[in-house]
């Protein structure tokens, strides 16, 4: 389990100081452009609002999402 956390976290020195956790006032942004990026495929899912909130916004321990900000 410890060298899958090393080799899945984030470096200490953050090369993107821009990047921040994602928030609740980010999931209409991530939901577009997420929407968007996946329409390019022949199958995708169409994420809506609740979705979003309930698969990408952070909890401490179950999954942490960064945006640039």
């Amino acid at each position: 389990m410890a060298g899958y956390l090393k080799m899945h976290s984030l470096p200490k020195d953050r090369p993107f100081p821009e990047l921040r956790p994602m928030v609740e006032s980010d999931v209409i942004q991530v939901m577009g452009l997420l929407n968007d990026y996946l329409a390019n495929r022949k199958v995708h899912i169409v994420f809506n609002e609740d979705e979003i909130r309930h698969f990408f916004l952070p909890r401490k321990g179950v999954v942490y999402s960064y945006v640039f900000g």
